[in-house]
């Protein structure tokens, strides 16, 4: 369906984000911009079909100039959904460990 349809000015929503207020918003969200106040896993798949892994790395290190605590956990499985699930073997004891009062890990 086109957006335009979807609109009272007739604009697709994909001009939204451009302009005010949204595009101070979305500008505000874009990762990096701000040091994370909680410990990051950052799991990336070197096979990941939307991102390059590079820049999940290019993040971890930009989280890292800035003082955050950042894990990489760099990986192979194919595709960028797919990743998803199968990080979670990683990832939920992470997050248990950090309910638990244990120091995160660090790649920085």
């Amino acid at each position: 369906m086109n957006s335009r349809l979807l609109t009272v000015d007739g604009h697709p929503l994909t001009v939204r984000p451009q302009r005010a207020p949204w595009d101070r918003i979305v500008a505000e969200q874009q990762l990096g911009r701000r040091k994370p106040r909680v410990p990051v896993l950052l799991s990336h798949s070197a096979l990941d079909d939307v991102f390059p892994q590079q820049v999940g790395r290019n993040l971890a290190a930009v989280w890292c100039r800035r003082g955050a605590t950042v894990r990489f956990s760099g990986n192979h499985i194919p595709g960028h959904i797919a990743a998803t699930d199968a990080t979670s073997a990683e990832g939920l004891p992470w997050l248990a460990d950090r309910f638990a009062g244990r120091t995160a890990p660090s790649t920085c």
